[in-house]
């Protein structure tokens, strides 16, 4: 496993005893300082990683819970608008998307299989699965991983707290070193804007080139 991460020793998730930053200023300066604290070589090798598999026609699928999945729909509108502002088109699917699709599958099979059953109906070889969680330890991005890497996808992970058990499974991975799920869902949306960003900047060089 290639790890990309910035590591720091945190405390596992606990949602009894969640850390909160009760005063709008310190937010903001903890939320600055854990920008800081990204490894940006990480964002750009992925940021590398989403362009080649756009190149060779691949899909992106795209996970998460809670605010982790909208932020994987944020994420699949800013992929979809870079690419399509360069007159390119290439299938990005938020498996987390469809409500009616995720309780139906929650209720038939098992929560825990919502997104893997997804990704074996989807999936391809050579496609990329990017996983955003906080823990890292959610029972149904785990199994999507395995799932993924069974069809040998690429899988790419976008964590909180220590990365969890997802941060050691995927083949990329980036940890976001805080243990407040807000600033770490905050850093997840900016991790979003900073590849589709760089992405831009490499679609406009490979054009001009």
């Amino acid at each position: 496993m290639n790890n990309l991460q910035n590591p720091m020793a945190l405390e596992p998730e606990n949602h009894q005893s969640r850390r909160m930053i009760t005063e709008p200023q310190h937010y903001i300066k903890v939320l600055r300082d854990v920008l800081s604290l990204l490894d940006f070589v990480a964002i750009e090798k992925i940021a590398h990683i989403i362009f080649n598999t756009v190149n060779r026609q691949a899909q992106v699928l795209l996970v998460g819970n809670g605010g982790s999945a909208n932020n994987a729909a944020h994420y699949r509108c800013d992929f979809l608008s870079t690419f399509r502002y360069h007159q390119l088109r290439f299938q990005v699917l938020n498996l987390a998307e469809s409500p009616a699709m995720l309780t139906a599958l929650g209720n038939d099979f098992d929560f825990t299989e919502i997104f893997s059953y997804q990704v074996q109906e989807n999936g391809r070889p050579g496609d990329l699965l990017i996983m955003l969680t906080a823990s890292g330890n959610s029972p149904n991005i785990l199994a999507a991983c395995k799932t993924a890497q069974k069809l040998d996808m690429c899988t790419v992970s976008i964590t909180g707290f220590d990365g969890g058990k997802v941060a050691q499974m995927a083949d990329f991975n980036i940890t976001i070193p805080s243990d407040n799920y807000g600033i770490i869902e905050d850093t997840q949306l900016a991790v979003g804007h900073m590849l589709s960003q760089t992405i831009s900047g490499m679609l406009k060089k490979s054009l001009v080139g």
